[in-house]
């Protein structure tokens, strides 16, 4: 079964959102304590790992065969980019996003993506890690066909790595 037929692309967005914001930490002391998290977080982004508790801490991304990534913009914009092992490009969704450094949480907006609040914690300044669960994804509509069960999957980690 072809993985990019069975998730919605909100899905795979949301994942991608998720890892992003699950690796910046502020409180880190490997990364710049001079800088804000927002500063932190603009820059080229790709995905090291999207993984699932419920499927036993498997990496998601080679299973479905797709490669993530995003680019932060110091205006509160953000683009992702989701490609096929071919490097196809197959989906390209935008939109903004806002940080409480205080409660160290991201929310994203899009067109297309219900607001989605989620933790982060930098590993450094070059990695950011996202968590949440499958129902959090049910429960926001996204569509993962009859490759899987979102509540199955348990808590969800996404980490980024600055490109």
């Amino acid at each position: 079964m072809n993985f990019s037929s069975s998730i919605s692309l909100r899905t795979l967005a949301l994942a991608l959102l998720v890892s992003v914001v699950a690796g910046c930490d502020s409180s880190d002391s490997d990364g710049d304590s001079s800088m804000s998290d927002a500063d932190r977080l603009v820059g080229t982004w790709t995905t090291a790992s999207v993984t699932a508790s419920g499927l036993g801490g498997a990496n998601i991304l080679p299973i479905a065969g797709l490669s993530l990534g995003a680019e932060f913009n110091s205006d509160g914009t953000y683009t992702l980019t989701l490609r096929n092992n071919d490097g196809d490009m197959v989906a390209e969704p935008a939109g903004t996003y806002t940080i409480d450094e205080d409660t160290q949480s991201l929310t994203f907006a899009g067109e297309d993506l219900d607001p989605v609040t989620v933790s982060y914690t930098f590993n450094g300044d070059d990695e950011v890690a996202a968590s949440t669960t499958g129902d959090q994804i049910a429960g926001l509509g996204f569509d993962f066909g009859d490759l899987i069960d979102p509540a199955t999957l348990g808590n969800v980690t996404l980490t980024i790595q600055r490109t």
